[in-house]
């Protein structure tokens, strides 16, 4: 029998708001909430990152462990082979909210 981890908790976000997002940036806010993914998205946006596993990894990329593994969850189908996956800048964020 396989053991199967529990999907980590996800932040509540409105869905009305996730529709307005492309994929990408869908799946960082759905993973990290809005405020949390606007401040990550600031440090590390605009760039091809590696979404980590385990803790050294989670921390280098400026992320908790339950976050890195939230975002390897919601993610998975935008990460190439590697694990990385080209984030837009924050601004993208900011302004799907603006408008």
């Amino acid at each position: 029998m396989k053991n199967k981890t529990p999907a980590p908790n996800l932040p509540m976000v409105d869905e009305s708001l996730l529709e307005l997002l492309p994929p990408v940036l869908r799946a960082v806010v759905r993973a990290l909430g809005v405020n949390r993914a606007r401040e990550w998205l600031i440090e590390r946006g605009g760039r091809n990152v590696c979404v980590p596993l385990g803790r050294s990894g989670a921390v280098a990329q400026g992320l908790s462990r339950e976050e890195a593994e939230r975002m390897r969850l919601t993610l998975a189908n935008h990460m190439d082979e590697n694990g990385r996956v080209s984030f837009p800048k924050a601004d993208k964020l900011i302004n799907h909210f603006r408008d």
